[in-house]
């Protein structure tokens, strides 16, 4: 014990107090039963290594037969806060045995493993932004008669838009974007367009949308007849439609909202 606080003073004098890799949080993805043996190992090889060492410029992380990338230009700390949300956090629990699921807004592709590992028969993951989807890509490549990836953002109609880049991985937008670093220009398709890269059957379709502040226009007037589950993750500071619009937007295609947990709306069909 004394010799670990004082591996702990050290290195906190040499990297500094804040760390990424935190007990709590690889006890709660461990818990989520979706690693297997050898990504509960990584995890806790991860700790000790940034305890140690510091943070790596990157990892990878095992959920079901999926490795999922962590990092790639200084965005190991967001990932890793993303990937926690994700598998461990309360907004996206759900029965996906047996579903064909739909991911709008991607990113590296934790949420799509994560269905997979539960039991999702298939996942279609779109992603628009260039560096994530990279990951995404390599993240589904051995999955791929389960997990089809896009490069293309999801909207109120087909085309090609742009993409406003965030300083983080994980909040690049259509609308707005709080640390602008850029841009690209991106092929968007329709939600009926999307939805149409699912196999027909399935005992359940779930549709989960994480597009920073696109919801709006994603759901507006879309069809969601064949959609049993949906799961929105909810950006207030960005959306240009209100809560309370969402939802009747969503409620006049027949699913009506029956939880709302770490920002996340379900609707369900009745």
């Amino acid at each position: 014990m004394l010799l670990g606080r004082r591996v702990w003073c050290v290195r906190a004098r040499l990297l500094g107090p804040d760390r990424i890799v935190v007990q709590p949080h690889v006890e709660a993805l461990a818990g989520a039963g979706v690693l297997g043996r050898r990504g509960r190992a990584r995890l806790r090889a991860l700790l000790v290594r940034e305890l140690l060492f510091g943070p790596p410029d990157h990892a990878q992380v095992a959920i079901g037969r999926a490795r999922v990338e962590l990092g790639d230009q200084g965005a190991l700390a967001v990932d890793w806060k993303a990937l926690v949300e994700v598998v461990a956090g309360a907004g996206y629990v759900e029965d996906y045995r047996g579903a064909h699921v739909l991911d709008v807004g991607a990113h590296k592709g934790y949420f799509g493993a994560l269905a997979l590992a539960r039991g999702a028969a298939f996942v279609a993951s779109f992603e628009p932004a260039t560096s994530n989807f990279e990951a995404l890509a390599r993240a589904a490549a051995p999955l791929a008669g389960r997990w089809l990836a896009r490069n293309a953002a999801v909207w109120s109609r087909a085309g090609q838009a742009v993409l406003r880049l965030d300083g983080t991985s994980w909040a690049h937008s259509l609308v707005a974007v709080e640390r602008p670093a850029g841009q690209e220009r991106v092929a968007v398709v329709t939600l009926e367009q999307a939805l149409a890269e699912l196999p027909v059957g399935g005992s359940r379709t779930i549709v989960k949308i994480d597009a920073e502040g696109s919801e709006c226009a994603i759901l507006s007037g879309a069809p969601l007849d064949r959609v049993d589950v949906l799961l929105v993750e909810w950006h207030a500071a960005v959306a240009p439609c209100t809560r309370d619009e969402l939802v009747a937007a969503v409620d006049e295609a027949g699913l009506a909202l029956t939880d709302e947990r770490d920002g996340v709306l379900r609707f369900a069909r009745g």
